[in-house]
């Protein structure tokens, strides 16, 4: 767990990386790679939104089975984002799709 401090300064140390990331993936000029920096920039807004909230991001995985609280407009730009990405994948492979789902549903594959 990280004091709310800590946390501030891991949100600011995120953004940077994921700058970084960003101007990497320009250069590399591979569009699908490009979206992850948007991947990332929404993950940063829902932790910052956590944040705000009082709410320790740090550990929130289902790992630990902790959630953020995610705003539908969030949901629809990340499923956006991983449909750029993956989605002619899935949907040339439905099988593939389907155990990608399971697992979203935290079943076993």
């Amino acid at each position: 767990m990280m004091t709310p401090e800590e946390r501030e300064v891991a949100l600011k140390q995120m953004t940077a990386a994921k700058d970084e990331f960003y101007k990497w993936a320009v250069n590399v000029r591979n569009h699908p790679f490009i979206e992850f920096a948007g991947l990332m920039h929404e993950y940063i807004q829902i932790a910052r939104g956590a944040q705000e909230e009082g709410i320790d991001f740090s550990d929130a995985t289902a790992h630990h089975e902790i959630a953020l609280p995610i705003k539908n407009f969030q949901a629809d730009y990340l499923g956006e984002k991983f449909d750029c990405i993956f989605g002619p994948m899935f949907r040339q492979n439905p099988e593939a799709w389907e155990i990608f789902k399971r697992r979203m549903e935290g079943r076993d594959a």
